[in-house]
């Protein structure tokens, strides 16, 4: 799958993107957090999402390149806004999974007019008890410069037993190069997450709206996708046996979001 990988430069921050696909429609995808830029794996993300590509221009927005402390969540999804709006973007079907999917919560409370669906992945309206609980004890090991301790717990919270014994020397490598880490990057993110609260606002979400997540989920609990999609109004579904990225796991995700994006505009 061929892809494209620009910038957006603006007065005020740098952003990259990628962008596949030829279809009429526009497909946003936002990601969470990462330890490196989800760039760095653009050909797996154009592969993943290859049965896009015939009905989609597909892009995907990394965060701004220069991060401050205090930087939030609503602050993220203005520039990713912005960024859309130089890439040409006029509406999109957007999916946000994680932070990502509370990046899109808020670009849909404040831009509805560039939004014309919006899929929720294993997100959140709040930040919840047991989110704010693990994004502590992953702050606590940072601090105490054990990093390589950090990521192991921050993937056994993202991903299920059996994926990361499935893709176990993939992960094994991420461990080993946690020194490469940009930690203050990451601590600026979750604490933008654990301080993100759109639930006053999150039933002017007008566009059709699908929260999906799974029950297993220990970041940040299955019940939090329920009870994003109470407050939005939309309908929701949680998968058994996954864990958080049940995104990435589950053999049928991509399918159920080219179901609820549908293939042709309503």
């Amino acid at each position: 799958m061929k892809y494209e990988i620009k910038s957006v430069i603006t007065d005020s921050f740098e952003m990259e993107y990628m962008k596949f696909g030829s279809g009429n429609r526009t497909m946003v995808i936002i990601p969470g957090i990462s330890f490196f830029s989800a760039l760095l794996s653009a050909p797996s993300i154009a592969e993943a999402y290859s049965a896009f590509a015939e009905n989609f221009t597909v892009f995907l927005f990394d965060r701004k390149k220069r991060i401050e402390r205090g930087y939030s969540i609503e602050e993220m999804a203005e520039d990713t806004v912005t960024a859309m709006k130089e890439a040409g973007i006029k509406k999109a079907c957007i999916f946000g999974s994680s932070m990502g999917g509370m990046i899109a919560q808020s670009i849909a409370v404040y831009h509805p007019e560039i939004v014309e669906k919006l899929f929720i992945a294993s997100s959140m309206s709040k930040a919840n008890d047991t989110f704010i609980r693990n994004v502590g004890i992953t702050e606590e090991l940072i601090k105490s410069g054990k990093t390589e301790d950090m990521v192991r717990l921050f993937l056994k919270l993202v991903y299920s037993d059996e994926y990361l014994e499935k893709y176990k020397s993939g992960f094994e490598f991420i461990v080993r190069t946690s020194h490469d880490i940009d930690v203050e990057r990451f601590l600026v993110l979750t604490d933008a997450c654990c301080k993100f609260d759109i639930s006053p606002r999150a039933s002017e979400i007008s566009c059709p709206a699908m929260a999906v997540g799974s029950r297993k989920d220990k970041m940040l609990t299955g019940e939090a996708t329920v009870e994003t999609a109470k407050l939005i109004g939309c309908s929701y579904y949680l998968y058994d046996g996954y864990g958080h990225a049940v995104y990435d796991e589950a053999p049928d995700y991509k399918e159920r979001i080219l179901d609820f994006f549908g293939n042709y505009a309503d």
